[in-house]
């Protein structure tokens, strides 16, 4: 995603029609550390640093039609076709519609930003389809306007410290994130946890001076390429949040990544999967997530390795 913008509204409907455009987003594994954190005016700010999964996409495309609403495929995708509309009544041609298709691969209420990423993907094809290029702040503010809230993928590039209510960045952190081989369970797969309507975190000043020393703490791991300090980050945070969306199972899954070596432990705060982190240049790498995986199996989990180094498997 561009950072710059050259988006002025279009009018030029012969230009335009029967365009198909394409977009693109990829979802999450939850989060590294979620909570609230002061922002560059002092300010207190909900916010979160994503761990991006490529193994996970929503792709959107969007044909473009003369005098014709707006439809989307699945159906039941109306956050995504809200967000594709806007645009196309703010910058496209007057009375434009057409056909939204969206195809994912992301779990739906697992707390892996499915819905974030049928938003942003709709929202770059509509604007693909208008032959336009967007700022990533116009696709987070559209995003947000579509959705209430949004998380940082779009900036999956970058580590970013991310006010996923407002579409803004808190802090970006110098460095990217880290490689990591992360062990995916869904600690509870028969619930679904819809993040707008679960009530925010009532933090106590004590955990709201915790998030910033874990701040501190991605801060030096990211500059250092800590990756066991980054681990302790995500335990500690996943650890603050447990009290209101717990995860069945949480200890006896962090008993086992210590037994083999895991970084540590991160969760969706607001979702339902844990993933145990492993540092990828770790001797034995292989062994190591094969062993916990199966251990985990044998508990009556699901485990499912992903990660930037690693492809889909499942135990």
């Amino acid at each position: 995603m561009k950072r710059g913008s050259t988006c002025d509204p279009i009018r030029r409907e012969a230009d335009i029609f029967s365009r198909t455009g394409h977009g693109r987003a990829i979802g999450h594994h939850g989060e590294l550390i979620q909570g609230v954190f002061e922002d560059c005016e002092g300010r207190l700010q909900r916010g979160l640093i994503s761990l991006p999964c490529r193994d996970y996409k929503s792709r959107a495309t969007l044909t473009l039609e003369h005098e014709r609403s707006l439809s989307v495929t699945p159906v039941d995708r109306e956050k995504a076709k809200r967000a594709a509309k806007f645009v196309l009544d703010r910058f496209g041609p007057a009375r434009a519609g057409g056909q939204l298709s969206i195809s994912s691969n992301i779990p739906i209420g697992r707390g892996m930003g499915s819905s974030t990423a049928d938003v942003l993907a709709s929202i770059i094809a509509a604007f693909d389809s208008l032959d336009c290029q967007p700022s990533a702040q116009m696709v987070m503010e559209i995003a947000v306007a579509a959705e209430g809230a949004c998380d940082s993928t779009l900036y999956s590039q970058l580590a970013v410290l991310f006010a996923q209510r407002e579409g803004a960045i808190i802090e970006s952190f110098k460095n990217s994130l880290p490689l990591l081989d992360v062990i995916s369970v869904d600690t509870t797969p028969d619930r679904i946890v819809d993040t707008l309507k679960f009530p925010p975190a009532e933090y106590v000043p004590s955990e709201i001076e915790l998030f910033r020393v874990l701040r501190g703490m991605v801060r030096e791991a990211l500059g250092t390429v800590n990756i066991e300090l980054l681990g302790k980050a995500a335990t500690a945070s996943a650890e603050i949040n447990e009290r209101f969306l717990p995860k069945p199972g949480l200890h006896e899954i962090k008993r086992i990544g210590d037994l083999h070596g895991a970084a540590g432990v991160q969760v969706a705060h607001s979702g339902t999967v844990v993933g145990l982190m492993f540092d990828p240049k770790q001797p034995s790498r292989a062994e190591r997530l094969e062993f916990a995986a199966r251990q985990l199996g044998s508990l009556g989990f699901e485990p499912t390795i992903i990660g930037t180094t690693s492809e889909l498997w499942k135990a």
